[in-house]
């Protein structure tokens, strides 16, 4: 099998350091990635795999054209505005941080197209987040506010996660609960188990787009379930699972871990041009950040400000969409990768149209807590976008 080779097990080491934050920072993140790749590389060619390898990254950029055709467009227009109005090599950690999902892309094509491997793949996922979740869970008992407190001092480089990553487990969660799902006996409650300790994770870890992102879960899957599905005597758990929430947060609004996500969505309940922050805060809400964004765009449709993505004064740096817009414009990349989100949505959208399954709909409402987080935070750079592309099976294998 494909995934006992040295070659897999290096490349997966590699793809599962960038959604466990220990591993992260014990490999010094994209550094660590890059040498684990290039090792992994180095083996195919010792077990002579690199051949195989190869022709299935080639068939697979044959058989989905349109997403690499479209991510190369983007790529291309990154280190172009980073040369024409930007830092040129400086900006080395962008390129880097984009590059990273051409690597994932030909992890994906290279080993997930073998059904087993792809179920390997899965399992070892749901159960290393789920064990990060155990370790990140202690921390964070033990004081609820330290993951923002260690955020902005270890510029997000702590081994027990940050925003970044719970958000991430949220978005994925509906799929990796599907794929829980599919499986029997014992694998099934261990699977079910570390599913239950990465939500009780992300549920205290004091952030609110987590919190904000299951409830746009909770109430598309009741919307999309009731419409869609051929099975609707399940539905009836949507009803139970929404009581249960409303439960829990009455019981729990005075509690020391829900404090400070539950101002944040009453916040923005109460005045949604706020963002979810108080008054005292309003210079830094994502509504005003976004408008420099907006404003940007409007000044350039075509290639918007150019620069950095993630330093330029042109944008607000608190959404992907806006910023992307804003900093790249259209033709300049940001559409392409605006192009490649839609297409994601409308290809789940379709899926579910034609099976009307739990696990499409899992799907679909993944893509949609995608979506959502990266217009209110800058979540379609960096790592998460291969994880939803790969879960999401966006992609033909």
């Amino acid at each position: 099998m494909i995934y006992k080779s040295i070659s897999f097990k290096l490349a997966f080491l590699g793809i599962i350091s960038l959604i466990i934050p220990y591993l992260a920072v014990l490999f010094r993140g994209l550094i660590g990635f890059i040498i684990i790749i290039l090792l992994a590389i180095y083996f195919s060619f010792i077990e002579k795999s690199f051949s195989n390898i190869s022709n299935k990254i080639l068939y697979g950029i044959k058989n989905n054209k349109k997403i690499c055709v479209l991510y190369l467009w983007y790529f291309i227009g990154v280190i172009a505005n980073s040369f024409i109005d930007g830092r040129g090599f400086n900006d080395w950690r962008l390129f880097l941080s984009d590059f990273v999902f051409i690597i994932g892309l030909f992890f994906t094509f290279a080993f997930l197209g073998n059904i087993e491997t792809f179920r390997y793949f899965k399992i070892v996922m749901i159960i290393s987040i789920g064990i990060q979740s155990i370790f990140t869970s202690q921390q964070l008992l033990t004081n609820p506010d330290i993951a923002r407190k260690m955020f902005l001092e270890l510029d997000g480089m702590w081994m027990y996660g940050n925003q970044n990553y719970y958000s991430l487990y949220t978005v994925l969660l509906p799929v990796l609960i599907s794929v829980s799902f599919q499986e029997k006996g014992p694998l099934r409650f261990i699977l079910f188990l570390a599913n239950g300790l990465t939500l009780f994770s992300v549920l205290i870890s004091s952030f609110g787009t987590p919190f904000g992102l299951l409830i746009i879960a909770v109430v598309t899957t009741m919307v999309f379930s009731l419409f869609f599905l051929k099975n609707k005597k399940k539905f009836i758990y949507g009803y139970l699972i929404l009581f249960f929430i409303f439960f829990f947060y009455q019981n729990t609004k005075e509690n020391k871990f829900f404090i400070s996500p539950y101002s944040r969505i009453e916040n923005f309940i109460n005045d949604p041009a706020s963002g979810g922050y108080s008054y005292s805060e309003i210079s830094v809400s994502r509504w005003y950040k976004n408008k420099i964004s907006l404003s940007s765009f409007l000044n350039d449709p075509f290639f918007g400000s150019g620069g950095n993505i993630r330093y330029s004064t042109s944008v607000g740096g608190h959404s992907s969409l806006f910023d992307l817009l804003g900093a790249y414009g259209i033709l300049g990349g940001g559409g392409a990768f605006l192009m490649i989100v839609l297409s994601i949505l409308f290809s789940s959208l379709k899926k579910l149209y034609i099976e009307r399954s739990w696990e499409a709909l899992a799907i679909l409402i993944c893509v949609i807590m995608f979506i959502s987080a990266g217009i209110i935070n800058p979540y379609w750079e960096g790592n998460q976008p291969i994880f939803v592309i790969i879960f999401s099976r966006y992609i033909k294998l």
